[in-house]
């Protein structure tokens, strides 16, 4: 704009000076017209003088020109525009026509002229650049003619040419220089636009690119997760029938051995996958970490002593009260010292230091052992990254664990680093941050959490007496096992529950949770075993469906999974399941957890039957609501002796076996027992709360026969309907 502006001006400039006259276009205003050569003179130059700031503003150059120079240059030019477009105005004010002349505005434009020409030969100096040079030689031209304008106007200076020649020389020539200039200019940008959208594609391709590689990266970490979940199936089989074997304990202990240190690396890769995607937050509590520490090291002293190797740990303070996430240090320090023990020889020490260093925590493993050679260092914790046996003999991982202690190190927002010596051993040190802002925790001892995250809702010794209680209570079934739907798609794991679970209990089998809600309904077991990950429905889908519906809804259900995460149980237990076991999972634990599962239907049975008129407890609120659907029903239809259990599942919208199961469960009685419990329930509070006979009384609750009243009553309660008014 500043470029078009000063060639316009210039134009109109040499118009003036070719002999056109600018008062046809403003014949009131003959001074202004007889001045307009000076006026578009000052025009163009307030325009070439602004192009020259922008220019090297743009080039990041003579910036201090515009912080000095602008304002008085700007101001300079200003009045002289005012002084010579306006003289008609204030000339008739004074008896001197000096102002007439043209002396004074030329002079002061050569001025201003010369301190611009002295700015671009500073610029020039400093940046000898041909862009500069090709600048000042056109301005030279410019100044020269301002310059001997003064002059030659004046009859000072004789020319061989004309003026008007040298104005046309002068500028032609600026403009020359201004057009190569602006041309470089244009060709720069048009390189840079091209290079820009260069960049712009190579950007295109490589977030393709990145897109792709994430879109592989994931797919990759779904693979691996997904098979190292798979792997837990066969793992359970593998695990459940080594511990049944009696003979061969060499070889049974080796299977088990390499059972779990197969299932110790599936664990590290589910870890590093759930890391990759942000799943394993940040955990804390605040306890000594001290005592957390010296408690994780002495479950691997005995270890240690088996091949002869010391354990130190060695703090130097006692105590140190501060947050930390005991599951992701006890994976960090076992993986520690699990690779010192396998890479030191025998007799070899390992020592744990702890120390504080303002506020951190460091905690050293260090080891006697091989040792790592240097140039692997840099690559020590990359993933699956292995240490050759070139250099020295060593027990080669699969590079996952220090990968993953890492990763752990750094959600707890810590760093581990390592120095080692071939021959001379390894030093790990783990520098952890020191506050106090989780919730503390007030326990003498610590405890280490288990990676099934399951406890046990009761010892095998009261689950055995609470069986033993309800096989009393209830006679008429104690000789009757107990019935297991085992919803289950792997035909080994199958086997192994058969196994398992033949001797103690009668087994229903389904292949995938549709089968199996199916079956839940028509049968009504006494537990649900199922797998959470089948085609068709799986078992989250299943638990949520048999715990919504009211036929099914007190059905204990145990979920086996091959996720071992905590998200995973949650999502378990959130849908209403009553346990949840992780494979592979041990025999003795999964009897024992549905040992308790069933023995607790004595308790519930307990429940029902103490608060056959109350619905207040929110724990059994579907079966309350079942029970109170079922006794408003029987209360109707008190009085009618012919009311039987065919009705009431009609009056239920239930089967007739799955009324005798529901109520079987929840209350220990069978159907008929139950409605004559209620029965004698209503006539007993007759009894205590009117003065009707007993006659009216038993034919109220729907006993034709007083004498088969008195006796029912007198077995339910211990005592005669009579002896209830006394």
């Amino acid at each position: 704009i500043l470029y078009i502006a000063y060639t316009l001006f210039s134009l109109f400039y040499y118009i003036g000076i070719t002999g056109f006259d600018f008062q046809y276009f403003i014949p009131n205003y003959p001074t202004v017209a007889h001045h307009s050569k000076l006026v578009f003179v000052i025009l163009s130059s307030f325009s070439f003088y602004n192009l020259i700031i922008v220019y090297f503003k743009e080039e990041k150059q003579g910036i201090w020109l515009a912080k000095k120079l602008h304002v008085p240059v700007m101001a300079l030019l200003g009045l002289l525009f005012l002084v010579v477009t306006f003289q008609d105005f204030y000339l008739s004010f004074f008896a001197d026509d000096w102002l007439q002349y043209n002396f004074v505005p030329v002079l002061l434009l050569g001025f201003i002229s010369l301190l611009v020409f002295y700015t671009l030969i500073r610029i020039v100096y400093f940046n000898p650049i041909w862009q500069n040079i090709l600048f000042l030689v056109g301005f030279s031209f410019l100044i020269v003619q301002v310059i001997f304008a003064v002059f030659i106007n004046n009859g000072l200076i004789q020319i061989p040419f004309s003026y008007t020649t040298l104005n046309i020389l002068a500028t032609t020539c600026e403009l020359i220089c201004l057009s190569i200039l602006f041309f470089e200019k244009l060709l720069a940008l048009r390189r840079e636009k091209q290079l820009l959208a260069t960049e712009v594609e190579m950007a295109r391709v490589e977030q393709e690119k990145a897109a792709k590689i994430k879109e592989l990266d994931e797919a990759k970490t779904r693979l691996y997760t997904n098979i190292t979940h798979e792997f837990r199936t066969p793992l359970t089989v593998i695990k459940g029938l080594t511990e049944q074997i009696v003979d061969n304990e060499d070889k049974k202990q080796l299977i088990q051995r390499n059972s779990d240190t197969l299932l110790r690396l599936i664990n590290q890769l589910l870890n590093l996958s759930k890391t990759d995607k942000g799943e394993m937050p940040f955990q804390p509590i605040q306890n000594d970490i001290v005592q957390y520490l010296r408690y994780l090291s002495e479950s691997f002293r005995s270890w240690g002593a088996t091949k002869n190797i010391r354990l130190h740990f060695l703090p130097n303070v006692a105590h140190c009260q501060t947050d930390y996430d005991p599951d992701k240090l006890q994976d960090v320090l076992s993986n520690l010292l699990s690779n010192a023990i396998k890479n030191t020889a025998k007799g070899g020490d390992i020592y744990i230091f702890i120390k504080k260093e303002a506020q951190q925590l460091v905690i050293s493993v260090k080891d006697t052992g091989v040792g790592i050679a240097a140039h692997h260092l840099p690559n020590i914790f990359d993933r699956f990254y292995q240490i050759d046996q070139t250099d020295v003999r060593r027990d080669v991982g699969t590079g996952i664990g220090l990968a993953l202690c890492k990763e752990l190190v750094q959600i707890m927002n810590g760093e581990i680093c390592v120095r080692s010596e071939l021959g001379v051993g390894s030093e790990f040190e783990i520098t952890l941050p020191i506050s106090q802002k989780a919730q503390k925790i007030n326990q003498s001892t610590p405890e280490i959490s288990l990676k099934s995250a399951d406890d046990f809702v009761d010892n095998q010794n009261l689950v055995r007496d609470d069986i033993s209680k309800q096989s009393q209570r209830n006679s008429d079934t104690a000789n009757q096992k107990a019935t297991i739907l085992v919803v289950e798609d792997n035909q080994d794991v199958r086997h192994y529950l058969t196994l398992c679970l033949e001797q103690d209990f009668e087994l229903i089998f389904a292949q995938n949770g549709k089968v199996g809600i199916e079956k839940a309904l028509s049968t009504i077991p006494d537990l649900v075993l199922s797998d959470i990950m089948m085609p068709d429905t799986n078992g989250l889908e299943l638990c949520e469906n048999l715990k919504t519906n009211v036929v099914t809804s007190h059905i204990p259900l145990i979920l086996l999974t091959a996720k071992a995460d905590q998200r995973a149980k949650l999502q378990g237990l959130s849908r209403g399941a009553d346990a949840y076991l992780t494979k592979p999972f041990n025999k003795e634990e999964l009897l024992t957890r549905i040992h308790s599962l069933i023995a607790q239907r004595s308790r519930m049975q307990a429940h029902f039957l103490k608060n056959a008129t109350s619905t207040k407890t929110k724990k059994y609120a579907v079966e309350n609501q079942f029970l109170n659907n079922l006794k408003e029903i029987v209360e109707a239809h008190l009085n009618d002796e012919t009311f039987d259990v065919q009705r009431l599942a009609f009056e239920l919208k239930m089967s007739r076996s799955q009324v005798y199961r529901k109520v079987k469960a929840l209350t220990g009685r069978s159907i008929a027992s139950y409605i004559r419990y209620l029965r004698l329930q209503k006539g007993k509070q007759q009894l205590e709360t009117t003065n009707l006979t007993v006659s009216e009384i038993a034919y109220n609750v729907g006993f034709k026969d007083l004498a088969y009243f008195s006796n029912s009553f007198s077995q339910e309660f211990g005592y005669a309907p009579n002896a209830t008014r006394k």
